[in-house]
């Protein structure tokens, strides 16, 4: 049967295996984070107060677009009148181990997917890194402030388009 998971909560699910994006930031995503395609995350978005951007795939942005249908800011809303983000992932998760009758995974297990996924297809460990937006404790990194920009949307729309495939 079909999964019963409403359309904030399916979409910010879709939105972590495009983007690979650590949940909480996923979940928070806003409108007014998103410029010319790429997502900003400023140090007080991310967990580990580094700015980040991300490019959004066709696909990622044709998903935000289907997601976003308020003049709120946030794009995965809960709450009576939808002003807030989505939070309390369980019952999401449970009804995921239901239907998939997988249940030894945790969302957070998507991010290391999409690293495994990008790895596979060629593509370095320093630029997933990047993608990740884990710290580069690297010396030369604190030289490096290049963003790989183009980089990140060569691999996150080739990524996107392999997981179009699987998932079709």
């Amino acid at each position: 049967g079909n999964i019963t998971l409403n359309d904030s909560y399916r979409n910010c699910i879709k939105l972590l295996f495009y983007c690979g994006q650590r949940l909480s930031e996923t979940a928070h995503l806003r409108s007014s984070q998103i410029e010319d395609d790429i997502w900003h995350l400023t140090s007080e978005d991310t967990k580990n107060k580094t700015p980040s951007l991300v490019p959004l795939s066709l696909q990622a942005l044709d998903l935000i677009n289907k997601t976003h249908q308020t003049d709120k800011d946030y794009i995965f809303t809960s709450g009576r009148i939808g002003d807030l983000p989505i939070n309390g992932f369980s019952k999401s998760k449970n009804n995921l181990n239901k239907h998939s009758k997988i249940t030894d995974w945790k969302l957070h297990d998507i991010r290391r997917t999409v690293a495994t996924n990008l790895s596979k297809m060629g593509y370095d460990r320093l630029l997933i890194k990047r993608i990740l937006n884990h710290v580069d404790r690297d010396v030369t990194a604190i030289y490096d402030r290049y963003q790989y920009i183009n980089e990140k949307k060569d691999a996150l729309q080739q990524w996107a388009e392999k997981l179009d495939k699987i998932v079709r």
